[in-house]
């Protein structure tokens, strides 16, 4: 790991300027300071005009942002000495003469910011006494445990239930590395404790769902896509910086140095490779194919009940996976960036990646806009190893409908009378072949085949101006009512692309009175029905009725994450190191040894 953390570092060694925007800035000053010492003095003023927040949360040169906050003490605990007194006693001002909301959550990552920062701030400074956003004044002591409350309710929350941007390949990274300066920095062993739980927990969900360095649908909140940037174009991408979670402690995807120099986000990165944290385990080789289980709980403020959300499924292969997921959710909530199915597999240079929706919560966009709502309450899923079954049940006008002071709703309103009745999928056209016969689709891509088969209509090439499908072909097949069969192989298993395609021809999706089904590749009969049942005046269950053999299945599954090597139920964490040992985590239990090495 050391050579990515000098990787890391290395990008600003020579680098004297910085972005101004307090959301940006301190990151790339932490990785200035961490390579060429104490920088001008004009950087230790920005750095001790951050936290000038204001009555109404602004105020000063600077904007107050939340983002800020984590590097600010980083900075503090690492490079305090390069601040002169008068940066001390701006700071401490700052703070003094503003109301500090101690309560403020956001989201997730807004919540873990914030209050980890408050509680090492107030650490660092403990004779000051703080204003809260109630108007009353207490010490740093008391912010202190207050805040440590919170904290250890939010890691008993997710050992419950896992948190709601487990999956996002953009927020999962912010969750994580304010925890890091809980453990480098925080003097109380208890809550040391906790966040190293909290962390590990983190690390492991990330690995459980993760595909070679590629997080794996259903995926949630801001849904950027997962490239690897070959050369300098791909700098003008925002970049999912969840990945760079999984390349810095597990090494996949192999990055180059161009993902590194990408500015569209934070310079997150920094803070992990400044940490003296380590992962306390590896990734295994692969062995054999699996099924796992990913389920994802609604949003919850702090440690409060909450309930299962995401509903995820993915088949692990040693060079492709396929990824998908059904809800319970609120149709006027927030779900434009979920993406709910995709194949993604290996190539010689990089990932390929395949997926198909029905357009619906940025349907005002157009029906082939290809944003980040890749998923629609008209769409189900069922994966059952290596093939499955996509089914859509679109109605003619929009069951769903909310007023304008709903912003959600005002990116689909325009199509509530008559909702878009076709599906989009679409494959990538560097490399892979593909072939269209009528209701089929045969792809190839080096040793990796994949089919879609619809149950009616015929596919059609038609083009998106989205920036993201350059590289791409899109595939549409219009109708209402429809099932597409999916599988994916591996060449050596069907001997030829011709064989593969026999195989494929004399597949049958058939409609039945209540659904579709098609036999699995062990002669199974599987048969699955789209299901919408009101659960409470807000939400819907759209998961769908699956019969095996004419046999219900019972489509959850009690664990909050079930794969080989990593468990999360019941509030235990169990991670298998090497295959056979047993490593237990759990809140209130200080973080068990790890077998060295261990790997999941």
């Amino acid at each position: 790991m050391d050579d990515r953390r000098d990787a890391v570092l290395a990008i600003y060694s020579r680098v004297t300027d910085f972005n101004y925007n307090a959301k940006v800035g301190p990151f790339q000053i932490l990785a200035m300071t961490a390579t060429q010492g104490c920088m001008h003095p004009r950087t230790t003023k920005y750095m001790s005009e951050l936290v000038k927040i204001g009555p109404k949360g602004e105020g000063g040169p600077l904007a107050f942002e939340m983002f800020s906050l984590p590097p600010l003490v980083r900075y503090l605990y690492m490079y305090g000495n390069c601040l002169s007194p008068e940066n001390v006693a701006s700071i401490k001002k700052s703070i003094t003469s503003s109301r500090v909301n101690l309560n403020a959550h956001g989201t997730l990552n807004h919540a873990i910011m914030q209050i980890s920062s408050w509680y090492l701030i107030a650490q660092y400074f403990p004779d000051i006494i703080w204003t809260t956003s109630d108007g009353e004044q207490i010490t740093s002591p008391e912010v202190m445990e207050r805040l440590k409350d919170k904290l250890s309710a939010r890691t008993e929350s997710f050992y419950q239930n896992g948190y709601a941007e487990q999956s996002s390949p953009t927020y999962a990274m912010v969750n994580f590395f304010p925890l890091l300066n809980m453990i480098d920095f925080g003097r109380d062993a208890q809550l040391r404790q906790s966040s190293e739980r909290e962390a590990i927990l983190i690390l492991a969900l990330l690995k459980a769902n993760s595909f070679h360095g590629r997080l794996v649908p259903p995926l949630t909140r801001h849904t950027h896509p997962q490239t690897i940037a070959q050369d300098a174009r791909a700098l003008a991408a925002i970049p999912a910086v969840t990945q760079h979670v999984l390349w810095f402690y597990f090494g996949e995807p192999q990055y180059g140095r161009f993902d590194l120099q990408n500015k569209r986000e934070p310079y997150y990165v920094a803070m992990l490779a400044l940490s003296k944290w380590s992962a306390p385990f590896s990734a295994a080789v692969f062995t054999q194919p699996y099924v796992a289980t990913i389920n994802t709980p609604a949003f919850a403020i702090w440690g409060n009940p909450t309930s299962r959300e995401i509903y995820g499924r993915h088949f692990m292969a040693e060079n492709f996976v396929i990824g998908g997921g059904n809800s319970v959710l609120e149709p006027g909530g927030y779900n434009e960036d979920t993406d709910a199915f995709g194949i993604i597999y290996r190539t010689q240079k990089s990932f390929g990646l395949i997926d198909c929706y029905h357009p619906y919560y940025r349907s005002n966009s157009g029906d082939l806009a290809w944003e980040s709502d890749r998923s629609s309450p008209f769409q189900e899923i069922y994966i059952g190893g290596s093939s499955g079954l996509l089914i859509f049940d679109i109605p003619d006008a929009d069951p769903y409908i909310f007023d304008a002071k709903n912003s959600f709703y005002m990116k689909r309103n325009n199509n509530a009378a008559s909702l878009f009745k076709v599906v989009n999928c679409r494959f990538p056209t560097l490399g892979g072949i593909l072939e269209v016969d009528g209701s089929t689709i045969y792809y190839r891509d080096g040793n990796i085949y994949v089919a879609l088969k619809a149950e009616n209509g015929f596919f059609e090439s038609r083009k998106s101006r989205n920036p993201e499908m350059i590289g791409y072909q899109n595939l549409s097949i219009k109708g209402a009512r429809n099932a597409i069969y999916f599988t994916v192989a591996e060449a050596a298993k069907y001997g030829s692309l011709e064989a593969f395609k026999e195989y494929i021809s004399s597949k049958m999706i058939v409609k039945t009175p209540q659904g579709y089904s098609y036999n699995d590749d062990g002669g199974d009969n599987i048969e699955v029905r789209y299901s919408a049942q009101p659960v409470d005046n807000n939400r819907m269950r759209l998961i769908p009725e699956v019969l095996k053999n004419g046999t219900r299945i019972d489509g959850g599954d009690a664990a909050v994450v079930k794969s080989p090597s990593i468990t999360l139920e019941d509030g235990r964490l169990t991670l298998r190191c090497n295959g056979s040992e047993d490593v237990v985590l759990r809140t209130g239990v200080d973080v068990p040894r790890f077998p060295k090495p261990c790997r999941l």
